[in-house]
C-alpha cells in the first residue's frame, strides 16, 4: 500500500497504545516506518562499565515518543565528539580499566607528579588537561572512542603504541621545579617505628595536608610531640603560623615573624620534644623574652599544619581518622570489647586481628625466658614497621611474654612481672613473711582510712621485694638466681623497716587530721590548703603508686605540715603570703599535668617537678627541716622552662 496509508496505520496504533498505557513494540514500529522516525541524542558521556561513550537515544514518530531512553554507542553517531569524551574521561581522568602498557605508565607518572603537587601544596607542576588532550588527540586515530576499539588498534599496531607513552617533560610545566624527597618524605620514623604518610592538597577536604597511617596495634607507638614537627618541607610555614598565634604582647617581640621562624628553622631539628617547647626556649635565647608554655593559640592555625591520623584495621579499613590523637586513643579504648585480652590492651592491640610473632607471645613463662629477651624487636603490621619491646606481663600469679609498643610501659610491666616471679620462687618465705609483719594489727587499724588490712599486707610485701630484689635490672636467669639467693635472708629486716616507716607516716597523718579539727578562724584557709596537699600525698593505693624514694620523705613532709599549722596560729598573714606564692607554681603544674594526661602523655620530668614542689613547700613553711635537694623559686622556674613536654 502507499506509504501514507502505512504511516496512518502506525500512527493510529501508537495512539491506541498510548491511551491504554501499554508498552509500544519499538521494533515493530522501526520495521514498519524506520524512514519516518526522528532520532535525538542526549547526554553523551563515558561509561566505565561498558568502556565506551554512550548517549541516550530518543525516537519520535510524528511527534509521538516511541523510545524515550535507549543507550547507544555514541561513537557511531558522532565520532569526533565521542573521541574527545573518550580522551578526557577515560585517558585523562582515569575512568578506564585497561592493561595497556602506555596507559599504566602514563597513570603512574601522572600520579607521581600530582603527589609532588600535593606535597608542595602547588598547582603549577603538572600541565593542564588541554595539553594532555592535544597529546592524545594527535597520536590516536579518529575512529577510536572505546576500550574495544583501542585494544584492537594496539593489537594490530604494536609499534605505534609507543607514541602514546608520556614522558616527564611532556607533563611538567617549563618553569616547574621538583620537590626534594628529603623535604617531603614518604614516611616518618619515630620510636624506632616507620609510619607511611600521604599528602593531600585540597583545603575543602578533612584530610588536607599530611596524613600518618597506622594500624590499631601501632597507635601507642605514635609520638604526638614528634608529629608536631610535621615534615621538613612544611616546618618553616608551621613555625611562622605558630609564632603568629602568640598574643600580641608577646608576638611583637618576634617581628618580622618570618625572619625569626627562619632563624629557628636553621638552629633546630625535629625531636621528641614538643615543637612549642623548643621554639619557646630558642626564642627566649634569642631575645630574652620568656614564652609561657600555654601562651600558644594553635586552634586558629591552618588545619594542614596539624598532622592528620588515619588508623586502619587488619583488613586495611579505616577505624578512626582525625587530627586529635588523644581523642582517637580514647575512642579506641572505648571500643575495646569484653573479649579483648588484657595483654592486647596493654600492647595497644585494640580490636586487632593481627598478632605479633609467636616467639614474643608466650604464656606462663619462667625466669629462663630472660635469656631469650632482646631489647627490641621489629614487627610489621599493615605495611608499618613497628619497633616493639619484649616485656614480661603479670596476669594473676602467671607471667607472660609479650611485645609492647612503649619502652616505658615494657619496663614498668616487666618490673611487676619480675616481682611476681620472685614471689613464685619463694612461696613459703613470702607466706611466712605476710604472717609475721611486725605490729600488723595496730598498723591495720591506722590504715582504715585508706584500705583493707589484706591490701596493706600485700603493699608491704611488694615494697619489701622491690627494695631487696629489684633495685637494679635483672637481665638474665643467672642474675635472677644470684639476686634471689642474696636477698632471701634480708626479707624480715626489710619488712621491719617498711612497717616502721608506714607506722610513722600513718601516725603523722592522723596527728594532722586531729589538730585540723579545731582551727582558729584565721586558720580556715590554711586548713583547706593543707587538706588539698594531703589529698595529693595520699591518693588511693599511695603505698604502691608513690616511688619508694619519695615515700621515705613522707615523715618529714608531715612534720613540715604540722609546723606550718602551728606557725599559722600566730602569723596567719605570713602563711597567706607564702600560700599565694606557692599556689601560682602549683596551679601551673596541675594545669600542665592535666593537659598531658588528656593526651595520654607520661612525663618523668613533670613527675620529678611535682616532688621539687613538695620540697619547696618544706623550704617555705618549715625551713628548719631542710630539703632533700636544692630548691628555690628560681630553680623551679628554670627547670619548668626546660621541660620537654
Amino acid at each position: 500500500p502507499p506509504k501514507w496509508i502505512m504511516a496512518a496505520e502506525i500512527v493510529e496504533t501508537t495512539r491506541v497504545y498510548s491511551r491504554t498505557n501499554a508498552k509500544i513494540d519499538v521494533r515493530w514500529v522501526e520495521e514498519k516506518a524506520s524512514h519516518l522516525l526522528r532520532y535525538h541524542y542526549d547526554n553523551p558521556h563515558w561509561e566505565k562499565k561498558r568502556s565506551q561513550v554512550v548517549a541516550h537515544e530518543q525516537s519520535t514518530l510524528y511527534g509521538l515518543m516511541i523510545n524515550p531512553d535507549k543507550k547507544v554507542n555514541y561513537g557511531r553517531i558522532n565520532q569526533v565528539m565521542a573521541k574527545e569524551i573518550f580522551i578526557r574521561s577515560a585517558l585523562i581522568e582515569g575512568e578506564f580499566e585497561s592493561k595497556a602498557d602506555f596507559y599504566s605508565n602514563n597513570r603512574e607518572l601522572i600520579d607521581e607528579l600530582e603527589a609532588l603537587e600535593a606535597k608542595s601544596r602547588r598547582r603549577d607542576i603538572v600541565v593542564d588537561e588541554n595539553t594532555l588532550y592535544d597529546f592524545y588527540n594527535k597520536n590516536l586515530p579518529d575512529d577510536i572512542s572505546s576500550g574495544a576499539e583501542l585494544d584492537k588498534w594496539l593489537r594490530h599496531n604494536p609499534d605505534k603504541s609507543q607514541v602514546l607513552i608520556l614522558k616527564r617533560e611532556d607533563l611538567m610545566r617549563d618553569d616547574a621545579t621538583l620537590v626534594s624527597s628529603d623535604l617531603f618524605p614518604d614516611h616518618i620514623d619515630m620510636n624506632g617505628s616507620r609510619f607511611p604518610i600521604e599528602y593531600h592538597f585540597d583545603p575543602r577536604e578533612e584530610c588536607d595536608g599530611i596524613t600518618l597511617i597506622a594500624p590499631v596495634a601501632a597507635v601507642n607507638a605514635i609520638n604526638p610531640q614528634r608529629c608536631e614537627w610535621l615534615i621538613p618541607g612544611l616546618l618553616r610555614e608551621k613555625m611562622v603560623a605558630v609564632i603568629k598565634s602568640l598574643p600580641k604582647q608577646l608576638r611583637k617581640s618576634f617581628v618580622p615573624v618570618p625572619d625569626f621562624a627562619e632563624a629557628c628553622l636553621q638552629a633546630l631539628s625535629p625531636s621528641d620534644t614538643a615543637l612549642c617547647t623548643v621554639l619557646a626556649n630558642h626564642l627566649t635565647k634569642m631575645t630574652g623574652v620568656k614564652v609561657p608554655y600555654d601562651a600558644w593559640r594553635l586552634d586558629n592555625i591552618s588545619q594542614h599544619l596539624l598532622m592528620n591520623f588515619r588508623v586502619i584495621d587488619s583488613d586495611g579499613a579505616v577505624v578512626e581518622e582525625g587530627r586529635d590523637l588523644p581523642l582517637i586513643k580514647n575512642r579506641l579504648l572505648a571500643n575495646v570489647n569484653e573479649e579483648t585480652s588484657v595483654d592486647s590492651q596493654i600492647s595497644g592491640d585494640v580490636n586487632s586481628k593481627e598478632k605479633a610473632d609467636d616467639s614474643y607471645s608466650q604464656d606462663n613463662v619462667t625466669p629462663d625466658i630472660l635469656d631469650e629477651m632482646p631489647e627490641t624487636v621489629e614487627i610489621k603490621l599493615q605495611g608499618v614497621e613497628i619497633k616493639a619491646y619484649p616485656a614480661l606481663v603479670k596476669e594473676g600469679k602467671q607471667v607472660n611474654l609479650r611485645a609492647l609498643q612503649s619502652k616505658q610501659l615494657a619496663s614498668r610491666e616487666t618490673r611487676l612481672a619480675l616481682r611476681q616471679l620472685i614471689i613464685n620462687a619463694l612461696p613459703e618465705q613470702i607466706k611466712n613473711l605476710k604472717r609475721s609483719i611486725p605490729d600488723i594489727e595496730r598498723l591495720c587499724l591506722k590504715y582504715t582510712d585508706f584500705g583493707r588490712c589484706d591490701e596493706l599486707k600485700i603493699d608491704i610485701i611488694n615494697k619489701t621485694i622491690d627494695d631487696i630484689f629489684l633495685y637494679k635490672e635483672i637481665p638474665s636467669e643467672k642474675d635472677f638466681k644470684i639476686v634471689l639467693e642474696q636477698g632471701r635472708s634480708k626479707l624480715h629486716d626489710k619488712v621491719q623497716q617498711w612497717s616502721d616507716l608506714l607506722t610513722n607516716i600513718l601516725d603523722g597523718y592522723r596527728d594532722i587530721k586531729k589538730i585540723m579539727k579545731q582551727p582558729v578562724m584565721t586558720q580556715l584557709d590554711t586548713v583547706s590548703d593543707i587538706q588539698g596537699q594531703l589529698n595529693f600525698l595520699f591518693p588511693e593505693n599511695f603505698i604502691t603508686d608513690i616511688n619508694a624514694d619519695w615515700l621515705q620523705q613522707y615523715p618529714r613532709y608531715l612534720l613540715a605540715i604540722k609546723k606550718r599549722f602551728d606557725k599559722s596560729k600566730s602569723n596567719a598573714t605570713r602563711d597567706r603570703q607564702l600560700r599565694v606564692e606557692f599556689s601560682k607554681l602549683w596551679q601551673e603544674y596541675i594545669k600542665r599535668r592535666d593537659i598531658l594526661s588528656s593526651q595520654h602523655i607520661e612525663s618523668e620530668q613533670l613527675e620529678y617537678y611535682r616532688w621539687m614542689l613538695e620540697e619547696y613547700r618544706v623550704s617555705l613553711f618549715a625551713q628548719e627541716l631542710k630539703t632533700k635537694l636544692p630548691v628555690s623559686e628560681k630553680r623551679l622556674k628554670k627547670y619548668w622552662n626546660e621541660l620537654s613536654v
